[in-house]
Parts: C-alpha cells; sequence; structure tokens
C-alpha cells in the first residue's frame, strides 16, 4: 500500500493508503439481523469488518509506462472472485491516480480507499452535499455547494458510537492546513464520489459502547468512496452493490497550494 506522499516539504499521510470495505454499523443495523456487518452483531458469511482485516497483499509488480511510474498490489481474500487489484500512476507533474478493481462474492456495503491523515491536514474543502451529512438514500435536504468543514466538526456524538459523517455527490475535496497547503482529490471518471472524514475508525466505533469511550490522537481517517450502502433501509440503491458484479474506479490525488477565499471561483 502507499504509505508515503511528500508534497511541499512535508508529509501528507500518516498511514497506509488501503482498499476500503467496512464501515461501523448503525442502531439501526444493530436491531436488524438481516443486514449483514460487523462480527459482534451479525453474521460470519459477509462479516466485512473481518474481511477488511484479513486483506492481504499477495504480490505487486512496477514499471515506467513512458515518464510514468505504475505499480499494481495483487489482494487475496475468499470474499472476493479471483484478485482485488489496486493500481497506482505517477507522473512527473506529481498527479497520482489511485484505481481498484474486484468482483465481491457478497453485497458490499462500501468501496473504495482509507488512509489516516495528520491533524495538521484538517482544514477540509469540497463541492457536493453539505453542510450536514448525507448517504445515498438519505441526501435531498443537503444542498450543493461549496462547504469546509473540520473532521471534529462533521463527526456526530451519539450515545452509542454508530457510522456517520458521510458526504456524497462530491466534485472535488481539498484536504489542507491553514496555509491552503495540502491534496486534491477527484474522481477518475464522470461519476461522482463520497467521503468521509472522522476522528475515529469504524473498529473503533464498532468496539465501543459509549461515546466518552472513544480517544483520537494527532490523527483522523479519510475514506474516499465510490460506493456506499444507503443507511435508511428505505431501499434505494446508486452504484454498484450487488455479488458477482465486477467493480471498479479511480482517485486523481494531486498536490494542492492556494489561498482559500471565500469566492468559489478560485478553483
Amino acid at each position: 500500500s502507499l504509505s508515503s506522499m511528500f508534497c511541499f516539504g512535508r508529509e501528507m499521510l500518516a498511514g497506509f493508503l488501503r482498499p476500503s470495505f467496512y464501515r461501523a454499523a448503525t442502531n439501526s443495523d444493530r436491531t436488524d439481523r438481516s443486514f449483514v456487518l460487523a462480527a459482534t452483531v451479525f453474521s460470519k458469511e459477509t462479516d466485512w469488518r473481518t474481511i477488511q482485516n484479513n486483506l492481504t497483499c499477495s504480490k505487486f509488480h512496477y514499471e515506467m509506462e513512458g515518464q510514468d511510474f505504475t505499480l499494481v498490489a495483487h489482494y487475496k481474500s475468499p470474499a472476493f472472485k479471483n484478485e482485488v487489484l489496486v493500481g497506482y500512476r505517477m507522473s512527473p507533474s506529481g498527479v497520482l491516480s489511485a484505481s481498484l478493481a474486484f468482483t465481491p462474492r457478497y453485497p458490499l456495503l462500501r468501496y473504495g480507499f482509507r488512509v489516516r491523515l495528520p491533524k495538521s491536514l484538517d482544514r477540509i474543502l469540497w463541492y457536493g452535499r453539505g453542510l450536514l451529512e448525507s448517504y445515498p438514500d438519505r441526501k435531498e435536504s443537503s444542498r450543493i455547494g461549496l462547504y469546509e468543514s473540520t473532521p471534529a466538526e462533521m463527526y456526530h456524538e451519539y450515545a452509542r458510537p454508530q457510522e456517520n459523517g458521510s458526504h456524497t455527490d462530491t466534485d472535488f475535496l481539498i484536504v489542507c492546513d491553514e496555509t491552503g497547503s495540502g491534496i486534491k482529490i477527484t474522481s477518475g471518471g464522470e461519476s461522482r464520489f463520497s467521503f468521509t472524514a472522522t476522528p475515529f475508525s469504524p473498529e473503533s466505533i464498532d468496539g465501543h459502547q459509549h461515546q466518552e469511550e472513544l480517544t483520537d490522537d494527532d490523527t483522523y481517517e479519510l475514506f474516499l468512496d465510490f460506493y456506499q450502502r444507503g443507511i435508511e433501509r428505505t431501499g434505494f440503491e446508486t452504484g454498484t452493490s450487488e455479488r458477482n458484479t465486477p467493480a471498479r474506479g479511480t482517485f486523481i490525488i494531486e498536490p494542492f497550494l492556494r489561498s482559500l477565499p471565500s469566492d468559489p471561483g478560485f478553483l
């Protein structure tokens, strides 16, 4: 997995950029055993928490394609047909593309990438739905626009910790410090994406009964989702979620250095 991204004289990552398939349970999930999600609550057959933790890289290869450096990592898990492929392409300009391709054996909760970032890069700007959280089946009240927040502000403290804080229909996402130095993330295709910036990992959220038991540090976790399942049980879904259906997607990550006035025209 990608472990370092050095831009403007500083390290941008605080962990590995790795495939992401797991999210924390909601209270609705915990009272409905037909919805398979967490090992401590639901059936083990499609326990995505265990699948996520047991996903292992079996091999990788790299080469130069013209002036671009490319690397493909192969991951294995019984939850997927064949292999999960993660591809990276780095151009001389510093633009990185990160791609994910796989075929699931079970219906998905989410798929994309996750990475820990330093809290010094906790200024989050995006063009998409906001300012409050939104999911595929709960988003119409959130207007599309240019928004700014932090991971701490986007996290909702439920009495019992649960999944929260997603933002759908995102055109671009900027993660930076107070000077405007950071990275900009867009989808490699025509479709929009979802993201979640949270002080706590889903594993930690699922592992605690009370909010006050959670502890944070000088990092936070960023999820970039091509798809995430809805949370309201309305039956409304968008994107790929079915078993045995190939899924793929690409994110473009590039250095960003600019002053950030309130006028959205600066982008």
